[in-house]
């Protein structure tokens, strides 16, 4: 497997099993106490949040190739937050994959704060 492809492989994964619960309907892991909590967040917070991370990335000293990789991470970010049902289990997984930066993590511990999101632990 191709190393630098592993974000937007994990990415597309997330995206087959959120269709495929949805084919199946079965329950969503955004309870509506969550989507409230989405809904009741500051968006300038959240914006300021987003900004922040965003800066830290084009200040990284990276492969150009990872850079664009995060920034696909970032786009998919942003799309995801301004849904009118944003999908925590979607957002959990983009901010793992950003937190493999040891300078973004503190931020994306602050978004998942705001958000009332559980972060992926480390196994």
């Amino acid at each position: 497997m191709d190393v630098t492809s592993i974000g937007s492989f994990i990415v597309r994964r997330l995206d087959d099993l959120v269709n495929g619960m949805l084919e199946k309907e079965k329950a969503s892991l955004l309870n509506i106490n969550t989507n409230q909590k989405f809904k009741n967040s500051n968006d300038k917070t959240i914006e300021a949040y987003v900004s922040q991370l965003q800066s830290k990335i084009d200040e990284l000293v990276v492969l150009e190739m990872e850079k664009r990789e995060l920034q696909e991470v970032m786009d998919a970010l942003q799309k995801e937050l301004v849904e009118p049902q944003p999908q925590a289990v979607l957002i959990r997984g983009l901010l793992a994959q950003l937190q493999r930066h040891r300078d973004l993590i503190g931020i994306c511990e602050q978004l998942a704060d705001e958000l009332d999101i559980r972060l992926i632990e480390e196994v």
